[in-house]
């Protein structure tokens, strides 16, 4: 049965994390969170910007760009998402993981070998919190109330099993 906890192990690590819901998504104020950050912002006509986020009020935000910078009105926009991902969660995976292996490792260990499973634990910690500064997600911080609202495209694919 122990040969099934790494296969596990990966398979929650894969698992994705939920976003947050759509009445969090559709209050515009959330966008003053990303001020003077990295985000990603879609107008309703499809134009994306990519650029810091340099003023946010009732009605508009302003995005600092290569282009320069654009000032977009509240109705124009689609969707902003800001660049960032938390590491502790990485942390506790890498530590989680380092736990499992290291406990299985232990059962080897007796009283005249050295052993250190909290060496591994924290190995493994260290690595969860560089995977995870290393690949950085666009969170979403605004969607807009009209794009929640449409109904959603049916997939070109679909598979059913049954039994």
């Amino acid at each position: 049965m122990t040969f099934l906890i790494i296969p596990g192990l990966f398979f929650l690590m894969a698992a994705p994390m939920p976003g947050p819901p759509a009445k969090a998504l559709a209050d515009f104020s959330r966008i003053s969170r990303a001020l003077n950050q990295q985000i990603a912002l879609i107008e309703a006509d499809g134009t994306e910007h990519e650029g810091v986020l340099t003023a946010v009020t009732g009605d508009q935000v302003s995005v600092r760009s290569a282009a320069g910078e654009n000032t977009i009105s509240r109705a124009n926009i689609a969707s902003v998402a800001r660049k960032g991902d938390g590491r502790i969660d990485g942390v506790v995976k890498g530590a989680l993981f380092g736990f499992v292996i290291a406990a299985l490792a232990s059962q080897g260990c007796d009283n005249t070998t050295r052993c250190h499973p909290w060496r591994l634990v924290a190995a493994t910690a260290g690595i969860g919190y560089w995977f995870d500064a290393e690949e950085t997600h666009w969170r979403p911080l605004y969607r807009a109330p009209a794009l929640m609202a449409a109904p959603k495209p049916k997939p070109a694919l679909s598979l059913s099993v049954r039994f």
